[in-house]
């Protein structure tokens, strides 16, 4: 069966999103329909933070990143994500105690399996980390 897609895009790096090879494999049609009004008016209806500059391509890449998680990686960064939200003072979240409470969901069964999600977590920047003495 043959699959047909319409979509819409409204980026000047849309071209990007994918490689050389995918665009080629999806065989996208381009149609330019430009409206002429102004981005303003086009983003109206659109959440600022999707449509603020600069941080659209990290909302989508944080998206695209959390969706291809396994679902322990993905129970891993929720349980950080709500820890840094009900501690919105805190400067984050000692390692042994983020260990301890991921072991006692099941989440994570050695610091290696959860070292290496928070080394993805940081590398697709969702977090950052530092060291303290």
């Amino acid at each position: 069966p043959r699959v047909h897609i319409i979509a819409s895009v409204d980026h000047v790096n849309a071209p990007l999103l994918w490689s050389k090879r995918e665009a080629a494999r999806f065989n996208w049609v381009w149609q330019r329909a430009t409206t002429f009004a102004p981005y303003h008016l086009e983003t109206a209806n659109v959440p600022q933070l999707l449509a603020s500059k600069g941080e659209e391509r990290h909302v989508r890449g944080a998206s695209n990143v959390l969706r291809s998680l396994t679902s322990n990686a993905r129970d891993i960064f929720r349980l950080l994500a709500e820890h840094q939200l009900q501690h919105p003072d805190e400067q984050g979240w000692k390692f042994h105690a983020f260990y301890t409470a991921c072991r006692e969901q099941f989440f994570a069964t050695s610091e290696v399996t959860l070292r290496s999600h928070l080394t993805e977590f940081t590398d697709h920047e969702l977090t950052r980390y530092k060291r303290s003495n």
